[in-house]
């Protein structure tokens, strides 16, 4: 199951699902959540708990309504903090895959999607976000509002990670401009001797669209190694 960023879609995948799955030998579930994509809005303002809300309560009902059991999560950004929250909630998983992963979301972070915002609005080209989401203008406006609460920045991964019992792959490009390396050894020293850790050279932000056959060669190795 593919589990896209905070400001990602089913789309912004591109060819990546297709390709997992052939080279996995796994069918691959990729959706929007609400708000993105394509998916209908939310029915109110996402709060400061949204991540946990996504790993405890949509995924689980996602998963039950496609059948889904025992998946390799593999998510990016907001999609990877899902994943590792549902695995340490008790949920029962294959693994975990964490795409640019951080332990909590800051400053910086609420500067970039304001950013963002605030070029949109402008008329900037944006095209391929556009493109991506039904309605572009109100999912930034959202995000932004959010992550410039404080509490949002005082949450974290961390009561969950020690919790967390399926093997765990972290995926960081060494070019992530968003990046922060503190998060990163963090996430692994907390996860105690479960995860490996793979920094990809010359990759950014994206890393599943920069390397697309590092990142799947490394998740095609996890799912072998799990059966």
């Amino acid at each position: 199951m593919l589990l896209h960023g905070a400001l990602g879609s089913l789309a912004a995948w591109d060819r990546f699902p297709r390709e997992l799955a052939r080279a996995s030998g796994c069918p691959v579930l990729v959706y929007s959540r609400a708000g993105h994509g394509r998916s209908d809005p939310p029915a109110g303002p996402p709060g400061p708990d949204y991540l946990q809300v996504e790993a405890q309560s949509v995924l689980p009902a996602l998963m039950d309504s496609q059948g889904i059991a025992r998946p390799v999560l593999v998510g990016h950004e907001d999609g990877a903090a899902i994943a590792l929250i549902h695995a340490g909630s008790g949920f029962d998983v294959t693994g975990v895959v964490a795409l640019a992963p951080r332990t909590a979301i800051g400053e910086q972070d609420a500067a970039r999607v304001q950013s963002a915002h605030a070029r949109f609005a402008a008329g900037e080209a944006m095209q391929a976000f556009g493109r991506q989401h039904r309605d572009p203008a109100a999912l930034l406006a959202r995000w932004a509002t959010l992550w410039a609460s404080p509490a949002v920045h005082a949450r974290t991964l961390e009561p969950f990670l020690a919790r967390v019992a399926a093997p765990v792959l972290l995926v960081q490009g060494e070019d992530d401009e968003h990046a922060n390396v503190a998060d990163f050894a963090a996430l692994s020293r907390e996860l105690r001797g479960r995860a490996q850790s793979i920094e990809l050279a010359a990759v950014g932000h994206e890393a599943w669209f920069d390397a697309p056959r590092a990142v799947i060669a490394a998740i095609a190795a996890l799912v072998d190694r799990a059966q």
